[in-house]
């Protein structure tokens, strides 16, 4: 139900960042017609070679090179079987390698868009943890800012992998790609991810294409590593905000 791997901090203390990546899965039977039968993730991730697992792969990478290396430990986790009620996740959070008091926080990265670069970063579930201030200050270095999904009345946040670890009380960022083309404006980066969602996302033309624009998408891991050895090098304990639902937990 998922795969894991752990960069150890520079310091023994007890506390560790996690970095959660969602890997698409799907079966396939007879009889499925062939919208039905699509297998792909060159965005969503559920191929080996998909973009999000290749993007782990790369922020793991960076992580380990990193010197002097960060104080706290990092925790690349990609789970599986969302689609069939967050089951990779619900095995994560129900079997940790290390308690989840020790879990600082985590950080929830889906698709990832080739749109290009954008003026700002989608946050699913806004206004939950303090978490975000961290998103904002590396955001700001780009010249980007935190924006609320444009859809918050269908409950995005209670239906991604990062959700049963927020029932645990660990505070979770969950974040896509932004769409403010700083070139071509918001207009056109809602149009291509409507266009994308309606003809391509989850179907068998969700295919690798040569004319992907990635400037984004490098854009997006940059911030990424940022927050992520922002909290890594921090001594604080990022909480859920005060009106969160899941504040007691943590408390």
């Amino acid at each position: 139900l998922g795969t894991g791997a752990l960069d150890r901090g520079a310091t023994p203390a007890p506390a560790s960042l996690l970095l959660a990546l969602h890997v698409a899965g799907r079966t396939t039977q007879r009889g499925q017609s062939e919208r039905q039968r699509a297998n792909r993730g060159g965005r969503g991730g559920n191929r080996p070679a998909g973009q999000p697992r290749c993007r782990d792969v790369e922020l793991g990478r960076a992580f380990a090179a990193t010197k002097p290396a960060p104080e706290r430990s990092l925790m690349f986790v990609a789970v599986t079987a969302e689609e069939s009620g967050l089951l990779g996740s619900e095995y994560f959070a129900a079997h940790p390698p290390i308690p989840v008091a020790q879990m600082v926080g985590g950080l929830n990265m889906d698709n990832l868009y080739s749109v290009g670069k954008t003026r700002d970063i989608t946050v699913i579930g806004f206004g939950k943890s303090e978490l975000e201030d961290d998103l904002r200050t590396a955001a700001a270095r780009q010249g980007r800012v935190p924006v609320q999904e444009p859809s918050p009345e269908k409950g995005f946040y209670y239906r991604s992998d990062h959700f049963n670890l927020a029932k645990a009380g660990v505070p979770m960022l969950y974040t896509k790609a932004g769409v403010d083309s700083p070139t071509l404006g918001a207009e056109y980066g809602k149009q291509w991810l409507a266009d994308y969602t309606a003809k391509r996302y989850h179907q068998v033309t969700d295919e690798y294409s040569p004319d992907w624009d990635v400037s984004g998408t490098l854009q997006d891991l940059q911030l990424y590593y940022d927050v992520g050895l922002d909290v890594a090098n921090s001594s604080r304990w990022p909480n859920w905000r005060a009106d969160s639902e899941f504040r007691a937990i943590r408390d």
